[in-house]
C-alpha cells in the first residue's frame, strides 16, 4: 500500500514550493478521501478545492451524507457568508436522507434549511417537511407545516410566483388527504389546483409552458381517477365526474 504519511508530507512540501498544482493532485486523488480529509486539516488555503473534492466523492458514495456534512462544517468555518453554498449543501443532505427513507433526519435538516431560506424557498421547504411527516403518518404535524407554507404564500403574494406557489400548496394538501384516506377533502384541494391551472393555461401561448401545465393537469386527473376507485360519498363522486368532464373539455389533447 505504500507509506501514505510520507507521500502526504512530500505533497505538502511540493505545494509550498509551487501551490498551482493542487487541483491536479486533487484530481489524481479524487477518490481517496484521505487526501481530502488531510487537506482540510493542513491546507485551509485550498478550501474551495477541498469542498469540490468532497462534492465529487459525495456524488457516488454510500457515505455521501458524511462528506456533505463535512462541507457544511467547512463552509460554516471558512465561508460563513456563502449562503448559497450552505443552502445547496443542506438541500443535498435532505435528498440523501430522503433516498435512505430516513425522514426524521430529512426533517431535521429541512428545518435548518428554513432558517437560511428566503421566503419563496421556505414555501417549498415547509411543504417538503409536511410531506416527510406524512411519510411518518404524523398527519397532524404534516398539515401544520402545509398550513405554514400556505400562509407564507399569502404573505409573499408576488404576481406570477404566487399562483405557482399556491397551486403547488393545493396539490400537496390534495396528496396528503389522499394518503390519509380523506377523499372528500382531497377532491376539494384538487379542484382548487385544477381551476388555478386552467386559468393560467388560458393565458399561456408558449408551447413548452402549455406542455408543462397539461402535464400537471394530467397528474391531477390521475389523482381524481384514483379517488373514483374508492367508496366515496355521492357528493364527492359527483365532483369527480364534473372535474373529469372539465379536464376533457379544456385539455382534450392530453
Amino acid at each position: 500500500m505504500g507509506n501514505y504519511v510520507a507521500a502526504w508530507n512530500l505533497c505538502k512540501n511540493m505545494l509550498k514550493r509551487d501551490p498551482q498544482p493542487f487541483d491536479i493532485y486533487a484530481q489524481i486523488a479524487q477518490n481517496d478521501v484521505r487526501f481530502i480529509d488531510q487537506s482540510a486539516q493542513d491546507l485551509p488555503e485550498y478550501i474551495d478545492e477541498i469542498i469540490e473534492g468532497y462534492r465529487r466523492i459525495s456524488w457516488d458514495d454510500e457515505n455521501a451524507v458524511n462528506y456533505l456534512e463535512k462541507i457544511v462544517s467547512i463552509l460554516m468555518t471558512y465561508r460563513p457568508n456563502n449562503k448559497y453554498g450552505i443552502r445547496v449543501t443542506y438541500e443535498a443532505i435532505v435528498k440523501e436522507y430522503e433516498k435512505q427513507m430516513d425522514y426524521c433526519s430529512a426533517i431535521e435538516w429541512s428545518k435548518k434549511l428554513v432558517q437560511i431560506n428566503k421566503e419563496n424557498d421556505a414555501i417549498h421547504t415547509y411543504l417538503e417537511i409536511g410531506r416527510f411527516y406524512g411519510e411518518l403518518n404524523e398527519f397532524q404535524t404534516a398539515f401544520e407545516y402545509l398550513e405554514k407554507s400556505l400562509d407564507l404564500c399569502v404573505k409573499v403574494d408576488n404576481e406570477g410566483t404566487s399562483n405557482k406557489n399556491r397551486i403547488i400548496c393545493n396539490q400537496y394538501f390534495a396528496d396528503m388527504y389522499l394518503k390519509k384516506g380523506n377523499f372528500d377533502e382531497s377532491i376539494e384541494w384538487i379542484e382548487k389546483a385544477l381551476i388555478q391551472l386552467i386559468k393560467i393555461r388560458e393565458n399561456t401561448v408558449t408551447p413548452w409552458h402549455l406542455s408543462t401545465i397539461d402535464h400537471q393537469i394530467d397528474n391531477l386527473r390521475e389523482k381524481i381517477l384514483q379517488i373514483s376507485c374508492h367508496q366515496v360519498s355521492p357528493k364527492t363522486m359527483e365532483k369527480v365526474n364534473d372535474l373529469l368532464s372539465l379536464i376533457t373539455s379544456v385539455c382534450d389533447t392530453i
